[in-house]
């Protein structure tokens, strides 16, 4: 069987080395330590669950703010080059953002910057969302009997700009928890699981962006 690709994709500080560590079911990706305390190269680590290869790309901050929107548009594409290159195409795209943060006109620039990199139909095609610190939404809600649907209520009163993110992936979104131990049954597991599941189902469906096709879109990338 194909091993699965994974990229997290975002901007610093929302918990994408954590996602990775979720997902791995181990504590494989370390955070790099420089003036964004943020990732600042691709890193890549492997494992197998269920009888499958998981490789999960994490990946610097998008639009890093130690830089100017031009030279970090450019850095962007030079970061996303270098992690198809690697990974010879991608299977799934996780968009990670973190539950306490609001989605400013900023966050919003970080997925015009991606279309532009990738096309504006690969988020549709292959795109998912990860909410982060899910511990703190459960903390938030001490009372509630339908946290699903309390998570449904909170992303229908986002922001328009989160939303509209939302309906581009099909709803494809997730909170999950990044800070319990991953044992069998723990929350964090089940985020591990979910994740998954969902890319499964994302890959079933579509297929994976291939290679040739960044190669294809690279040709008429404006990003710079």
């Amino acid at each position: 069987m194909q091993p699965i690709r994974l990229a997290l994709l975002g901007k610093t500080g929302h918990g994408k080395t954590s996602t990775g560590n979720t997902i791995l079911r181990k504590q494989v990706f370390k955070q790099w330590i420089h003036q964004n305390n943020g990732t600042e190269l691709v890193v890549m680590h492997s494992e197998d669950i269920e009888s499958v290869r998981v490789k999960v790309y994490d990946t610097p901050g998008v639009m890093r703010t130690e830089f100017s929107e031009k030279d970090g548009a450019k850095m962007t594409l030079m970061d996303m080059d270098y992690l198809m290159s690697a990974a010879n195409g991608m299977d799934v795209f996780i968009l990670v953002y973190s539950w306490s943060a609001r989605f400013t006109h900023e966050e919003s620039q970080v997925i015009v910057v991606l279309e532009r990199i990738f096309g504006k139909q690969f988020l549709q095609k292959h795109g998912m969302i990860v909410i982060t610190h899910g511990d703190d939404f459960v903390t938030h809600h001490p009372n509630s009997t339908n946290l699903k649907g309390d998570f449904e209520l909170w992303c229908q009163n986002h922001t328009r700009g989160f939303k509209d993110l939302v309906s581009k992936v099909n709803n494809r979104i997730l909170l999950v928890n990044n800070i319990e131990p991953l044992t069998e049954g723990s929350s964090r597991m089940e985020s591990s699981k979910a994740i998954l599941a969902m890319a499964r189902n994302l890959i079933a469906t579509n297929g994976s962006y291939s290679k040739t096709e960044y190669d294809n879109q690279k040709r008429w990338c404006t990003v710079l």
